[in-house]
């Protein structure tokens, strides 16, 4: 940034004290500067989300919206992983999958 001593401007809202020596002014807070600004977006500034982006915040609204984590069905799985008596069966599931996505 250049400083122009010779621009009027400059002087317009400097402090002088009593001995008519300029005292030195606080520089003017910047807008990003800790604060936040209250200005008003223009009338031409728009956003917009993916589709992706849509499906993501419907998908958080979801899982706020339900119901607590069954902890006792947790424990039981995990009691049962551990003892070796958890089994997958990877056909049920891979049945599920095609049958949520109408492919079945």
């Amino acid at each position: 940034m250049v400083i122009d001593p010779s621009n009027p401007s400059l002087n317009r809202n400097a402090n002088v004290t009593s001995g008519g020596v300029k005292a030195k002014s606080a520089p003017p807070a910047e807008a990003g500067a800790g604060s936040r600004s209250s200005a008003k977006p223009s009338v031409g500034d728009n956003v917009s989300l993916s589709s992706q982006a849509q499906t993501l915040g419907r998908l958080e609204t979801a899982v706020k919206q339900s119901g607590d984590v069954d902890e006792a069905k947790v424990a039981a799985i995990r009691q049962a992983i551990a003892e070796g008596r958890y089994s997958i069966d990877s056909d049920a599931i891979a049945e599920r999958m095609l049958a949520q996505d109408g492919l079945l």
